[in-house]
């Protein structure tokens, strides 16, 4: 259960190249905070993380001053560009607050969403996902419905079938998942994968009206390779189905040898080569089921390179950059690196 205290609230907001939305995103948490607080929802504050994911743009810049204006605005940059999803895992892994959501930078999805998302947060629900409504001006595409559905069927996970956008969780969510934020699955998937109880808040998503989106079809083609493709049940259809076989190629044996005995010769013969590629199939598909759960439990110990490196972090007029010495150095005034002139280091902090 959510403590009935005044509780913080982290919003992450994946930029790259939005810095046409990033002064709007901002407004609109900021009044959505403002009325959280006049209607006594048990909000202290809402701590705003920018994660820029390298954008080409201003974005960053933007960002980066409205923290040195804001003390409650916080911006990650990254080193290199990770994509959105790995954006939202280095957001979670430097928020503070007692739930974490996070909204698109693009503004297609509302701040006044986030109250409805907090009010199930505070029955006790861990993992409060949001699932855009067909509507007369946005409907989900239909590759979009389909990928949802099998990502239900084929993970075992809480994900809803009709899909999800976004989503509110727990602090002790966010604390499983830092535990291990390089883990090569999409933010969903690995968020469902907790197991912990789930609620969905339904909304209407709004038409994208300023940038252009960066979610290419390479990034699609990619999400789907990692949890639809390469997802554990999916692969033990196609054993199973394989392994048909052995039973079948039994089958077409007994049945040869009863022909051959009536002396149907050309017809038995033709069963055998059939029976043998059914037996060959079978036993090749039962070594590529012991294969793939071979592979599938050493991918889940194994860990790959980063999905992001933070190369600069900006809050309460302070920037915390990553050194070469892996220790943490943190300026008392502006280090205006990208943005200008470079300071004095006066505290290192050893990670």
């Amino acid at each position: 259960m959510a403590p009935k205290n005044q509780n913080r609230i982290s919003v992450i907001v994946p930029l790259y190249n939005e810095e046409a939305s990033v002064k709007g995103v901002l407004t609109g948490l900021q009044e959505l905070e403002r009325e959280l607080k006049a209607e006594e929802a048990g909000v202290k504050d809402l701590e705003i993380v920018f994660v820029d994911d390298r954008s080409r743009d201003k974005s960053f810049e933007i960002a980066a001053n409205l923290a040195l204006q804001h003390p409650n605005v916080k911006v990650v940059k990254l080193a290199f560009n990770s994509g959105s999803h790995a954006a939202i895992m280095a957001g979670i892994s430097h928020c503070t607050g007692d739930a974490v959501t996070f909204i698109a930078g693009d503004m297609q999805d509302p701040p006044s969403v986030l109250k409805d998302l907090i009010k199930e947060w505070r029955k006790g629900v861990k993992i409060v996902w949001a699932s855009r409504e067909d509507h007369l001006g946005f409907k989900r595409p239909l590759f979009s419905k389909l990928y949802w559905y099998l990502c239900a069927k084929l993970n075992e996970s809480s994900i809803p079938e009709e899909g999800v956008d976004f989503f509110l969780i727990d602090k002790c969510v966010k604390e499983t998942l830092a535990a291990r934020p390089h883990r090569q699955a999409p933010i969903f998937l690995a968020v469902a994968e907790t197991r912990y109880n789930s609620a969905v808040v339904k909304y209407e998503k709004q038409v994208r009206e300023v940038g252009k989106s960066g979610w290419t079809m390479r990034k699609k083609l990619g999400l789907v390779l990692d949890s639809i493709v390469l997802s554990k049940r999916l692969t033990q259809i196609f054993a199973t189905a394989g392994m048909a076989g052995l039973p079948l190629s039994f089958l077409l044996f007994t049945a040869s040898i009863f022909l051959f005995f009536f002396n149907e010769l050309t017809t038995a013969m033709f069963l055998t080569v059939v029976a043998i590629s059914f037996l060959c199939l079978g036993i090749q598909s039962a070594i590529f089921w012991l294969f793939a759960e071979t592979m599938h439990r050493a991918g889940l110990e194994y860990r790959e390179s980063p999905n992001f490196v933070v190369e600069q972090i900006i809050y309460n007029q302070e920037i915390t950059a990553l050194t070469s010495d892996a220790t943490y150095a943190t300026s008392s005034s502006v280090i205006e690196g990208n943005i200008g002139r470079n300071t004095t280091v006066s505290e290192s902090l050893s990670v």
